[in-house]
This record gives structure tokens, sequence and C-alpha cells, in this order.
């Protein structure tokens, strides 16, 4: 990995070795660090997608929005869509708790990348969390939810649990959000 500012190869190995005082410290040393790091993942996103909980904690103490986007800068790509992904609840649920936005809107349609990403993954206790507080349970992109995603990718549990809760195969109703070719 090419570390292009002199600080961020000592913060990833921080934040990889646990070392929360010394994240911390080498932030103050160099605030220009704490969001863009040059076209990659930022810190949040790479706390959220390793579950580290802390970390994640600190970077938005110290002005990261929770939902700032990733290097895609697709709207949809957050903290909070990457620790789903990745079945970290307890950072799923603090994000939420502080008010990571749950549904996203596109093409006039409501999705809920977070859930499509748990439903795929296969974390069932994350995709609980989600549905309880809000998930578009039937958004898609791609004429594709997360009740279809979790059959497609093998994970019955998940699957179980969102047609329990009212979730549709959509592939009969619904157009897909590209026209065929």
């Amino acid at each position: 990995m090419a570390w292009e500012r002199e600080a961020e190869k000592p913060l990833y190995e921080a934040m990889q070795g646990g070392n929360l005082q010394k994240f911390r410290q080498l932030l103050q040393q160099y605030p220009d660090n704490l969001r863009n790091r040059n076209g990659l993942d930022t810190w949040l996103h790479m706390a959220a997608r390793d579950g580290l909980l802390p970390f994640v904690e600190l970077l938005v103490d110290l002005g990261v929005g929770v939902d700032e986007q990733d290097a895609t800068q697709l709207e949809s790509e957050t903290a909070l869509t990457t620790a789903a992904g990745n079945g970290h609840l307890d950072v799923v649920r603090w994000l939420l708790d502080h008010g990571a936005k749950l549904n996203y809107e596109r093409q006039g349609r409501f999705y809920c990348p977070a859930l499509i990403g748990a439903a795929i993954e296969g974390h069932p206790e994350v995709v609980r969390l989600l549905v309880e507080r809000g998930a578009d349970i039937n958004g898609h992109t791609n004429g594709m939810n997360a009740l279809m995603q979790a059959e497609m990718y093998g994970q019955p549990e998940v699957y179980e649990f969102l047609q329990s809760h009212g979730a549709r195969d959509l592939r009969a109703t619904t157009p897909a959000d590209f026209p065929a070719s």
C-alpha cells in the first residue's frame, strides 16, 4: 500500500493495532488526515469495516459526519453500509443511534443499502436491527431487494426473516433500474 502523506501509515498502523490513544495523537498532529485519504476509504469507513467501535466514536467526536461518503462519492456508500455488510452489529447500532441515514432514494424509489449488504453477507442480527429501525424492506436497486439478494446468495435465515416481515419477491412486479439492452 502506497502512502501519499507522511501520517497515513502510522495512522493505519495505530488503527489496525487498536491503539486509540496513538491514533488520536496522530490526528491531532496531522488534522488534514481526518477525512480525505486521497481517494481511498476514509478512516471512518475503515473503522466501520473492521468493527472498531472506539475508533468510530472518536472520529465522529472529532467532527467526521456519520454519513460521510467513501471514495466512490456515492451518497449511499457510508460507514453504516460498510458496517452492516461486515456484520458489525455494535457499530451499526451506534451509527443509527447517532443519526446515520438508513434509506436512500434513487430514481424515485427508496432502498436501504445497509439492509441489502447485510442480507447478501448473511448477517441476520444486523438485518433484524435495520428492519426494527425502519429499513425499507422492499426497497431495491436494479429490481433486486434484500429478500431476493438473500435468496441469491444462499442466506436462508435472512430470507425467512425478511419474508416473515413482509418482504416480497419483486421479480414479477418491478422493472429493473436499467433498460434491457
